[in-house]
């Protein structure tokens, strides 16, 4: 229901980026039925008739991450337009947030300290798009128009859920890996490291002596999954074998292609670890997406980088140059939480076309050895602060993206990496996630983006607008939000369930299909809720 965007090609990605997330249906409607929507950043634009101005100073007071942008909503005179005016300059810093350069980096908002609730990098730009939601859906109702956004994701879930594993070893006698655990014995001897000796001088003899079987690991996490009738994304590496951050087998191996056989059979998804030694190669990523496709006997559409190594721009362009879906690369090593502020996928900014690339990026929330190597907490100290970052991206309805590696289960000297994971997963089943691949996760938010909501008549009559859907889509759930809390809907063209919530009306398509034409009719409670001269 926006219909126009002004600014610089920074401020239109940053305000394009916040409605997709917000779930608005659509950027363009009929002019000579309503009144547009114009964002524009700097100064205030005179106003082509009557309609709803948000104005984004370019200068002014900054927002910090503990605080929302605080907007004034007013009426112009001249115009009686509502005017939103956001009075903090945070243009810069959203499109720093998203792009990890200048001014808005989340990582200096990270505490760093003891207390669970704030020792990780908040969801700061999610406090954007909040209060952008709630001024805009104030000024509709000022002018007496339902608010109809779409729901995050399927069935209205509250969150969604990316369980992933990063596949760096799978062989137990390995040359690099026996020399690593010697390593942390070394380490832990000096006082550098925490470590149980006695465990890992166990692990050097077992891996020597007898081996752990590959399939073990990999069957312990699917079991902990299945439990909760959840599947997962594992990332495969393929990387010059014998350097110190190569690859440690190949997807040739026999072993490699019963496991990828077993995780086909488990409904799960086999996707790119990008190559250490090949960063920003799009033809390296290329070929090892190929050859991961080959021995998988499927697509592969995903990736993450190896140490998730990451630079803006030519990451995320040479894996869209690769023909990537999705990539899952934006996050710390060493500090938990949201590495752009931002707990949604969004599309990355090529600033050499000053354009979203198609590719979309669902960001990494959360990694075992950055609760357990990096900032060396206890069980209970994981589980707290993983289970505050959880509260924070289910507050936000956002992705939460987990990341734990396959050689730490079944390890007694890391028994606190397998049995967080256990008992974070049975507290995020208990307040219904959806839970999803990768590929699912990339593949549905695209085709959300892909529905439209054209208005075709707004007046006292009521409000009539037709919902069509790019891409054929499941499970989608629409909000309408009347100006006066009450108000009839009815629906024309497709099959779905309606139910008033007294908050909003809300429907349930159960299925929508490609260039589906649904027309919806809303009507006030009483008079006057929807006049065009309001």
């Amino acid at each position: 229901m926006i219909s126009e965007l002004t600014g610089p090609p920074e401020a239109r990605y940053v305000f394009d980026t916040l409605l997709e997330g917000i779930g608005i249906p659509s950027l363009a409607q009929r002019e000579d039925t309503i009144r547009p929507v114009t964002l524009c950043h700097g100064p205030l634009a005179p106003v082509a008739g009557k309609g709803i101005v948000v104005q984004v100073p370019a200068g002014g007071k900054t927002w910090t991450g503990g605080e929302a942008p605080r907007y004034h909503l007013s009426v112009d005179p001249p115009s009686e337009s509502p005017i939103i005016r956001f009075a903090e300059d945070f243009i810069p810093k959203a499109f720093g947030c998203l792009t990890g350069r200048g001014q808005g980096d989340p990582f200096s908002y990270w505490q760093g300290g003891q207390d669970e609730e704030q020792a990780f990098i908040p969801p700061v730009l999610a406090k954007i798009q909040r209060a952008l939601a709630d001024a805009l859906r104030t000024a509709f109702h000022r002018l007496g128009l339902p608010w109809i956004t779409i729901s995050p994701w399927p069935e209205g879930r509250p969150f969604a859920l990316l369980l992933s594993h990063d596949v760096d070893h799978i062989h137990d006698r390995e040359m690099f890996r026996v020399l690593s655990t010697l390593n942390h014995i070394r380490t832990t001897l000096q006082g550098r490291a925490p470590g149980d000796l006695k465990q890992s001088l166990r692990r050097v003899a077992r891996a020597i002596l007898s081996p752990k079987p590959v399939m073990q690991d990999f069957a312990t996490i699917r079991a902990i999954e299945g439990a909760h009738g959840w599947r997962s994304t594992f990332f495969f590496l393929e990387d010059r074998y014998w350097a110190r951050y190569g690859g440690r087998y190949r997807l040739d191996d026999p072993a490699v292609l019963r496991l990828l056989a077993f995780l086909r059979t488990e409904g799960c998804e086999a996707a790119v670890h990008g190559a250490y030694y090949a960063f920003n190669q799009a033809k390296a990523y290329r070929t090892a997406a190929g050859n991961l496709a080959a021995a998988w006997g499927g697509p592969a559409t995903g990736i993450r980088n190896h140490w998730l190594r990451w630079n803006y721009p030519h990451t995320w362009r040479a894996q869209e140059d690769a023909g990537f879906l999705y990539d899952s690369t934006f996050g710390y090593q060493n500090a938990p939480g949201f590495r752009s502020g931002y707990p949604f996928p969004f599309r990355p900014f090529d600033d050499s076309s000053s354009r979203r690339l198609r590719l979309l990026e669902l960001p990494l929330t959360l990694m075992d050895i950055t609760l357990f190597h990096y900032l060396r907490y206890d069980l209970a100290a994981a589980l707290a602060h993983a289970g505050a970052i959880a509260r924070s991206t289910a507050e936000e309805g956002g992705l939460l993206c987990l990341l734990w590696h396959n050689n730490y289960f079944n390890e007694p000297e890391y028994h606190a990496y397998e049995e967080t994971y256990r008992r974070l997963l049975v507290e995020l089943d208990s307040v219904r996630p959806w839970c999803a691949t990768g590929r699912e996760i990339a593949a549905w938010w695209n085709a959300r983006a892909g529905v439209h909501l054209e208005t075709l008549q707004a007046d006292g009559s009521g409000w009539t607008g037709r919902l069509s859907a790019q891409d054929p889509i499941t499970d989608l759930q629409l909000r309408v939000e009347f100006p006066d809390g009450s108000g009839s809907l009815n629906l024309e063209g497709a099959h779905a369930h309606m139910r008033d919530t007294g908050a909003a009306m809300v429907i349930d398509f159960p299925r929508l299909a490609q260039d589906s034409k649904v027309v919806l009719r809303a009507s006030p409670a009483r008079g006057g809720i929807f006049k065009a001269d309001h």
